[in-house]
Parts: structure tokens; C-alpha cells; sequence
């Protein structure tokens, strides 16, 4: 049971990640307002049940089951008429998640443990403020069991599920008209609206840091080479890794994945396996990246030299400790000698004064 527990939470982490990314994975010039909203079956440490409203990549709203208020993580608070019709809205789509996801799991036949559903809901609004299509995502236990997409356009609701849900012609219609009339039009006023007033958050840019490092293998004497561009906004960035001024092949190449940063900005990685006879190459590598808040490509140059050999190294290190070491113990043994020596010679001094001061005195008696 504890295996089985342990398994669904991994794959909802897992899932809640690779959600949270497609909500920020728009077109450049083209921006998404997205709702991830998660039902957990079972005791964890969590809510009930929540709701992240992402505009692009920034979180800004929270919404749980304990509270049952959205909460503004970015910008002003909601007035009193939004505040209600976003409670109303969030605690409507709770009840619906609670009854799939009890559906679900007697379905597929799941007894203790926990169980999440998530679901994934999203408007985009294209180049030239024209609003683009809307679409949902359905999983439970990070498996994607139900799709809905709704094209604007040509008023068309493309549907494909594997759960025992059938859209008949009835059911069909009826959700086209839910979001033809109502979901679409109300995601596309609210992501204009939060453009506005959030414009210094979406539109600002940030300039990448640059870093080209090298981190040798002591078992092997070979290196890797490593290009790490971060604290960047937005998030799309172009990075790349050339050795003598060509590219490097992208199959020798690992990482480029993207990474949140705590403070909003992103972060990636791009590294190179560099063998010991590659090292004696003196080849020059250069890490390269574009980015929007870069006039020009920024490029970052550093060149190799292997420098002496690792026993001329080893040699002059053990020289430099042995001096270390012994200089200390012979100027000890010096002072030491110069020390008995002197005591020795004042102690022959006071014993030649005593016998003379001796023989003084007898000859004063006689």
C-alpha cells in the first residue's frame, strides 16, 4: 500500500511539473492564461484541492479547498465582484473534479492511497491581440485520459478520450456552446485584462549570466566543459557551445533542459565530455547565447592550456611542502643547540668564579 502511495505521488509530482511547463510553453509574440487544477484522493499534507492560475510562466493566482478564496500572487488584489466570480468558479469546478475523480478511481478499480486528477485548462491570445483556440487536459494518476480542444474559428470542439466518457451528439453540443458562449470568451477577458495590469511582469526583460567552466576527471584526466546561462527572462534563450569557432555536434552536447530559478528567472546548462587527448589539443571553446534582452549574441570565450605536466606539478608541490616542514624543525634544532651551548658556557663560567672566590677567601684565613 505504502509502494502504491509512494508511486502516485511521483507520478502527480512529475505531471504537476510537466503541466506547469506546457502552461509557459507559448509561441514568442503570443501569450497563455492557464488553470491547473489538482483533486487529491487519500491523507497527504496537501490541500484538498487547488487552482494555479499561470499568465505565460508567472503564477498569478492560488486557489485551495481550506481558504476557498483566490489569492493574487502578482499585482493588485481582486475587487468584490471578481473575488465572488472566481470563488464561484474555482469552487464549481471543485465539486465536478471531486465526482470524475471518485468516478475514476472506482473504475479502474483503486482501493486505499492516494489518487490525484489534474486537470489543465488554457486560452491563447495570438500575435496582434487575435485570439487563438482553447484547450483542456485530463489526467489521474498522471496518466492523460481526456483532451478538448475548441477551435474559435471554425466553432469546432475536437474531442479524444480513453476513459469510459462518450461525447455523444447531445453532450457534444452542449460543450461547444459552454465554450463558444462562456469558457472562451470569459479565459480571453481575463488574460487581456491581466496583460495590462501585468505588463511590467510579463514584458520585462532580464539579461542572461554567462559562464564557461571546466571541471576535470581526476580517474579518467579528462574534463567537461560546461556552458551555464541563468537569471534570464523571458524564458526562451539560444545557447550554444563552439570549440575552435565551430558548433558542437548536439549528440556530443548534453543538458539544454530549462529550469526555473526561485526568483523568476530560468536558468540552462549545456556540457561537453572532454577525453584526456582532447585536453592536450589546446583547443579554445566559446559559449554563445542570444536572448531578447541582448542587443547582439553574447559570447564567452575561454582557451585551454594544459600547462605542465602533472609530475612537474606533483614535484614542485612536494618541494614546496618539504620546505615547508623541514625549515621549521631545523631552525628549532639551531635554536636549540645555540641554547645548551649557551647555558653550558655560563655554567662553566659561575663554577671558574666560585672556585676563585674560594681560594680568596683560605688565603684571607692564612
Amino acid at each position: 500500500m505504502k509502494h502504491e502511495q509512494h508511486r502516485n505521488m511521483n507520478r502527480f509530482y512529475i505531471l504537476l511539473n510537466v503541466l506547469t511547463f506546457a502552461a509557459a510553453a507559448v509561441n514568442t509574440g503570443s501569450h497563455s492564461l492557464c488553470f491547473l487544477s489538482t483533486f487529491i484522493i487519500g491523507e497527504t499534507p496537501f490541500p484538498e484541492f487547488t487552482v494555479l492560475t499561470m499568465l505565460d510562466d508567472i503564477l498569478m493566482t492560488y486557489y485551495d479547498s481550506v481558504e476557498e478564496k483566490a489569492v493574487m500572487k502578482v499585482g493588485q488584489q481582486l475587487n468584490e465582484e471578481k473575488q465572488t466570480f472566481a470563488d464561484m468558479i474555482f469552487g464549481a469546478l471543485h465539486e465536478g473534479m471531486r465526482d470524475q475523480a471518485n468516478f475514476l478511481k472506482r473504475h479502474f478499480n483503486y482501493t486505499n492511497g492516494v489518487h490525484a486528477e489534474q486537470r489543465l485548462d488554457c486560452c491563447e491570445l495570438l500575435s496582434h491581440n487575435k485570439p487563438g483556440g482553447m484547450k483542456m487536459f485530463d489526467a489521474f494518476n498522471g496518466l492523460n485520459g481526456m483532451e478538448l480542444d475548441y477551435d474559435v474559428h471554425h466553432h469546432a470542439l475536437h474531442t479524444e478520450t480513453k476513459w469510459p466518457i462518450v461525447f455523444d451528439t447531445v453532450k457534444l453540443e452542449y460543450n461547444k456552446k459552454l465554450y463558444a458562449y462562456f469558457l472562451h470568451p470569459v479565459c480571453i477577458e481575463a488574460l487581456e485584462t491581466a496583460l495590462k495590469e501585468l505588463k511590467n511582469h510579463v514584458f520585462r526583460k532580464v539579461k542572461p549570466r554567462v559562464r564557461l567552466m571546466m571541471k576535470p576527471h581526476a580517474d579518467s584526466g579528462g574534463a567537461r566543459v560546461s556552458c551555464l546561462a541563468t537569471g534570464f527572462y523571458p524564458r526562451h534563450v539560444n545557447l550554444t557551445l563552439l570549440r575552435n569557432g565551430q558548433p558542437v555536434s548536439e549528440h556530443l552536447v548534453s543538458g539544454g533542459e530549462l529550469l526555473p530559478n526561485g526568483d523568476g528567472t530560468y536558468q540552462m546548462r549545456k556540457s561537453l565530455e572532454i577525453s584526456a587527448e582532447e585536453l592536450q589539443q589546446k583547443n579554445n571553446y566559446t559559449c554563445t547565447a542570444t536572448h531578447l534582452s541582448l542587443d547582439n549574441k553574447l559570447d564567452i570565450h575561454w582557451d585551454y592550456d594544459p600547462g605542465p605536466p602533472t609530475a612537474v606539478i606533483a614535484s614542485t608541490v612536494l618541494l614546496v611542502i618539504l620546505v615547508c616542514l623541514v625549515a621549521p624543525i631545523a631552525v628549532f634544532i639551531m635554536w636549540k643547540k645555540r641554547h645548551v651551548v649557551s647555558r653550558t658556557s655560563s655554567q662553566s663560567d659561575y663554577s671558574a668564579a666560585s672556585t676563585t672566590e674560594e681560594k680568596e677567601l683560605e688565603e684571607l684565613k692564612n
